[in-house]
């Protein structure tokens, strides 16, 4: 009977993993789990979405007075912030000018290994935006 009592007590609104407000997921699916959006540049409303335009604001779009843009993953990927190794500076936001890269011979590496196969391939990976979600907070 204890532990019938204590498991009734556990409040419904514990989960395994609360997932933080304006992170990216990639899902390898036909769409995006509850709590999350597209991330595809679609127009969210500020007066809906307060804290979540809090941490994005207007940078990827919209008039940024009532409504701001989700950034546009759909074509395009992540990258990290600043220079690489002889690459040029990165900054938030940035569009870069392609999604594509055409690796040259004198680029590759000398290397083997044995060809692995799967019966069913994953074409996509849908970029998904958490908007129901914990406010992170300052390290």
């Amino acid at each position: 009977m204890g532990l019938w009592v204590a498991i009734l007590l556990i409040p419904s609104f514990v989960k395994a993993h609360d997932r933080y407000l304006g992170e990216i997921l990639y899902i390898a699916g036909s769409f995006c789990p509850k709590g999350t959006w597209l991330a595809d540049g679609s127009l969210r409303s500020i007066v809906q979405n307060q804290a979540l335009y809090a941490l994005l604001g207007p940078k990827y779009g919209g008039d940024g007075r009532t409504n701001f843009a989700l950034p546009n993953l759909v074509t395009s990927r992540l990258i990290s912030v600043g220079p690489g190794q002889d690459l040029s500076l990165n900054k938030p936001s940035s569009k870069m000018r392609s999604n594509q890269e055409t690796v040259m011979e004198a680029d590759k590496w000398l290397h083997s290994h044995k060809a692995i196969s799967l019966p069913h391939h994953v074409n996509k990976l849908l970029p998904c935006l958490v908007h129901e979600g914990t406010f992170p907070s300052r390290p």
